[in-house]
């Protein structure tokens, strides 16, 4: 989902859900708290790949397994690592072999 989904959700300009996850305080309190219940509703998190290409500015985390006998991503320890930096840094891991 994306902002052009809750801005349509919520019924207000793209800009407006903008201004609200920028935290402006140029938005009515009543259109806030509208466009925050669709953004909690939908789990709604920013792209920070869109981020990036706004602010012409990515922050890129690789993660480089080397596949060993020993290693693998369904190992419980590989496992909480991978998911830890995929919900930290809004990146997926692949493994490799």
């Amino acid at each position: 989902m994306n902002i052009y989904d809750i801005a349509r959700e919520a019924g207000v300009s793209i800009a407006t859900v903008s201004r609200v996850l920028n935290h402006k305080d140029t938005v009515r309190a009543d259109t806030r708290a509208k466009v925050e219940k669709v953004l909690k509703r939908c789990n709604y998190a920013p792209s920070a790949i869109a981020q990036g290409m706004v602010s012409k500015s990515l922050h890129t985390v690789a993660v480089l397994t080397v596949a060993v006998l020993t290693v693998d991503i369904r190992d419980p320890h590989y496992a909480r690592t991978a998911y830890t930096i995929e919900r930290g840094f809004g990146v997926p891991v692949v493994e490799e072999s």
